[in-house]
Order: C-alpha cells, then structure tokens, then sequence
C-alpha cells in the first residue's frame, strides 16, 4: 500500500514538473486539448512505473532480512552450515521461504540451488537483488521514455509547436526632443 502511495505521489510530482517545464518554455502558446489527453496518458504510464519503482527499491533494501530468515529455517531444520544439500533438499527451505515472502517466489520461482548451505541464503538473495535491479532499471528508462515522447508530442500539438514572440512596443522620440 505504501509503494501505491509513494508511487502515485512520485507520478503526480514528475506531472507537475512537466507541465512547468513545458508552460515556461513555452510562455505564450495555449496548450491543445490534445495536451491534456497526452499528459493524463502520461500519468497513467508514471503512476504504474512509479509504483513498481518504489516497490523495487524497497525490496533490495529488504534482502538482508531475506537472507536473515533463510539463515533462521536452517537453523530450525538444526542444518550445520557445512552441509552440502542437492536441490531437493533446498527445496522446503525455499518453499518456507516462499510462505512467508510470497513476492520472492514471482521471481524466484525457476530458482535451484545445490550446494553448501552456509553459501545458500546470500547466493540466492544476490541472485533475486541482480534481478530486480534489472527490473528497476527497466522501469526508469520506460518513465524516461515515456516523458520524452509526450513532451514531443505536447510541443508538436501546441499551436504551431512554437513560442509566439511577443514584440514589446516602444516609444519612438524623435531625435531633436532628445537634445
């Protein structure tokens, strides 16, 4: 729930950034109706993006009490360190730790592991962190993405994709009044 809050807040800010960028830029032209349509289509788009983000962050933030409760189930199960456990025997341990992760096992669901136990909870979690960086990173460049392209195609359906230049009136005195 917090990272739908965040993420929605997040969203909302890059809008309004926007909007300001684009009304200073371009002081004197109206913005289209067209505008609007691109930039509620643009929330929607930050506000999916910006959700994932600050659940993606939160779970790499996370993963030290991953591999705390992983070291815990084996502590449980009295497994010395040492011990060398094939992929069947990994499996209740990561079951358990589905159980009480369930968001773990969307990414780690083609996870096996097969080997010392004492190497297990930080080889496991490092994989998983490995893998969310990259859905991070994927989530950024589509919110950079998608702001690029609305921008351009604010600025094309404003009236004439330019600023309009406002010519200041001044006031002619003839040279001899001067002297």
């Amino acid at each position: 729930m917090g990272s739908l809050i965040w993420g929605i807040l997040m969203a909302v800010l890059c809008i309004a950034l926007f909007f300001f960028i684009i009304k200073n830029w371009y002081k004197n032209t109206p913005m289209s109706c067209v505008s609007y349509i691109v930039c509620a289509l643009l929330f929607v788009v930050l506000a999916f993006h910006c959700v994932f983000i600050v659940g993606e962050i939160k779970i790499i933030s996370s993963a030290d009490e991953y591999k705390v409760y992983l070291q815990e189930i084996f502590n449980m199960l009295n497994i010395d360190g040492n011990v060398w456990i094939t992929e069947s025997e990994s499996k209740p341990v990561l079951d358990s730790l589905f159980g009480q992760y369930p968001l773990l096992q969307h990414y780690l669901c083609d996870y096996s592991y097969e080997g010392s136990v004492a190497e297990m909870p930080d080889s496991m979690i490092d994989y998983f962190v490995s893998l969310i960086k990259q859905e991070l990173l994927y989530d950024i460049l589509w919110c950079v993405g998608s702001v690029i392209v609305a921008a351009v195609l604010v600025i094309i359906s404003m009236k004439d994709g330019k600023p309009k230049k406002v010519v200041s009136k001044q006031s002619y005195t003839p040279a001899e009044d001067v002297f």
